[in-house]
């Protein structure tokens, strides 16, 4: 009889998991912080060429579009509309730049990589004072996703 109960026992033991060991592998995910998350998502928008500070008449502008992604890395592709270059295409990581983090930097990204986090979109700052430019609606690239987040 003692064997039996024994058997039963191990049967039982091994058909389920062990709680202790799935309340490790719960703790084992770690948590994508809320902040982080609010950054995920796809953006697109047209900006001032390089060279402009807002649109102005001879501006031919430049198409952004923007995937943030959870792991603190980006793609960045920027197309001139002058027809002179090719899109250009840009990956790497980015780092918080404040305790909110509410603005971020494009690591490996020469001009145009600070950007502060708005309702729906994200907003290109000047990075030498890192303040918005004077025309700050220019700058702006809107989140793709925002109808469906919103639904």
């Amino acid at each position: 009889v003692c064997s039996f109960i024994v058997a039963s026992l191990n049967i039982a033991c091994s058909e389920h998991p062990n709680s202790s060991t799935q309340a490790k592998d719960i703790q084992t995910k770690p948590a994508i912080d809320p902040k982080l998350m609010a950054w995920v998502g796809e953006y697109s928008g047209v900006i001032p060429c390089a060279t402009c500070i807002s649109r102005c008449p001879d501006c031919e502008s430049m198409g952004i579009d923007l995937h943030v992604f959870a792991d603190q890395s980006f793609k960045l592709t920027r197309t001139s509309y002058s027809g002179h270059n090719e899109p250009e295409i840009f990956t790497g990581k980015f780092d918080f730049m404040d305790h909110d983090k509410l603005k971020i930097q494009l690591i490996n990204l020469k001009e145009r990589n600070t950007l502060i986090l708005g309702q729906d979109y994200l907003e290109i700052i000047d990075q030498k004072t890192q303040t918005p430019y004077q025309a700050q609606h220019d700058f702006q690239i809107q989140r793709k996703d925002s109808k469906a987040k919103n639904s």
